[in-house]
């Protein structure tokens, strides 16, 4: 099981239905060249539907994503502003 929470699913299978598009879309990273794809989870409505790992990695591996904080915070933020949620000083 995962972080996230929801159904675990293998890292030989994407999705909840393997031959679907989603699976198809995942499965083309397995032989990536580039190799820096670690791992792929998709949620809809707040539950995993494909969860795919790549180059040896799994779900219990530790993921080093401090640097993708950054762009996380950035996107609420952005929606934050978006909704009219930004507080100005003063």
């Amino acid at each position: 099981m995962t972080a996230l929470g929801g159904v675990m699913l293998c890292a030989g299978t994407a999705a909840s239905h393997p031959g679907s598009a989603l699976d198809k879309v995942l499965a083309a990273y397995d032989q990536d060249e580039h190799r820096d794809l670690r791992g792929v989870v998709v949620l809809h409505e707040g539950k995993v539907i494909a969860e795919r790992y790549y180059n040896g990695e799994t779900a219990d591996t530790l993921h080093d994503i401090r640097s993708a904080g950054k762009s996380v915070t950035g996107l609420l933020v952005g929606i934050a502003i978006d909704q009219g949620k930004n507080a100005r000083p003063g």
